[in-house]
């Protein structure tokens, strides 16, 4: 992929301890631009993959924002927070939970669900933020939204008598249960992938109250978004492994976040728009022809003799969006089709 200055995609590795917003300081420096937007927060206490976009990449966010996510999280049974995560303030308590109960709530949570947002969130009530009602003790209701788990494993389990067990399958995760069914789990380190507006730390609650115990989330890592890995983010070499051990131990590296050699990482890892994440956000890619280029760089009206490869709308799609290419791979911007008319969505020069 072509590399890029002030536009382009960034995959940055989100610190321990900073928030997004924070987080978009180092991309800022690097790569000398005010203009840069992230497309999907992580928690404070969360670390992992938050995908910055720059410059005029930043149309993208919507696309973006709207791919499914893939996190691993830490779940400590036996304590439900108001924020449900180890910032909060302490609104229930429980028994721990045994590990066969544990393991067939977990696999209930599997498919279309509907789930009962947070009350410590970005969502909006009447105008106001939630977490701002929130913190003001007031009282309201959110909605349950439909959301879908599409992949979910147990990777490891900590006993009561403080014994881990690391699970590398479903067939050690039977081996286990046939043993140890009765043994209650005080955490367990889960993988989870799902849908756009899913909240990991309501799926710990919820699954915690099926197997009649309480419970919230002490780490949270995002390593996927679409095709997007955390492994390729700048700053990843800062991030401890995710375990159990680490998430009771936590440390952040925000000071490295600081360097000159991060600035650079994030500038050497700066790339633009592929076809292969043109299709995972739902365009169909078209290049376009030598003469295309010129008239669609001069905003001419768009005609389909534009592209090379445009190959009609044989979905018979009424609304469609189409990625543009030049004949050297460059990611060009978005043109707007609705059934057999086009207009531009934007335009990178």
């Amino acid at each position: 992929m072509q590399k890029t200055q002030n536009n382009g995609i960034i995959l940055l590795a989100k610190q321990t301890g900073m928030t997004s917003f924070s987080s978009l300081f180092s991309v800022k420096k690097a790569l000398n631009t005010k203009k840069v937007g992230h497309t999907g927060t992580l928690d404070s206490f969360a670390d992992g993959l938050l995908v910055v976009l720059a410059g005029s990449m930043t149309h993208l966010v919507n696309h973006i924002t709207a791919l499914h996510k893939t996190y691993q999280a830490v779940i400590a049974f036996g304590t439900e927070t108001d924020t449900l995560d180890p910032s909060g303030e302490s609104v229930g308590t429980a028994e721990l939970p045994d590990f066969s109960s544990f393991v067939q709530a977990f696999r209930s949570f599997s498919g279309p669900l509907m789930q009962e947002p947070p009350h410590f969130s970005a969502l909006h009530v009447d105008g106001k933020r939630a977490s701002d009602l929130a913190r003001k003790g007031e009282d309201f209701v959110l909605p349950k939204r439909p959301v879908t788990v599409f992949e979910s494993s147990i990777r490891e389990v900590e006993f009561e008598n403080g014994q881990r067990v690391v699970l590398g399958g479903t067939d050690d995760l039977e081996t286990v249960k046939s043993v140890r069914s009765s043994e209650k789990i005080r955490y367990a380190r889960v993988d989870f992938k799902v849908s756009k507006g899913t909240y990991i730390r309501c799926l710990a609650r919820d699954i915690a109250l099926a197997c009649q115990s309480r419970a919230h989330l002490i780490a949270l890592r995002r390593t996927e978004v679409g095709n997007f890995r955390l492994c390729d983010a700048a700053g990843y070499s800062f991030l401890k492994d995710f375990s159990i051990e680490n998430a009771l131990h936590p440390e952040n590296n925000i000071e490295l976040c600081k360097t000159p050699e991060f600035h650079e990482e994030i500038r050497r890892k700066s790339s633009s728009f592929s076809r292969s994440t043109a299709l995972l956000c739902g365009m169909r890619p078209v290049t376009l022809t030598e003469k295309g280029e010129k008239d669609f760089a001069n905003g001419k009206f768009i005609h389909k003799s534009f592209f090379s490869d445009y190959c009609g709308n044989p979905e018979n799609l009424k609304a469609a969006q189409l990625a543009v290419f030049d004949s050297e791979e460059r990611f060009r911007g978005v043109v707007e089709q609705d059934q057999n008319r086009f207009k531009y969505g934007f335009v990178i020069s």
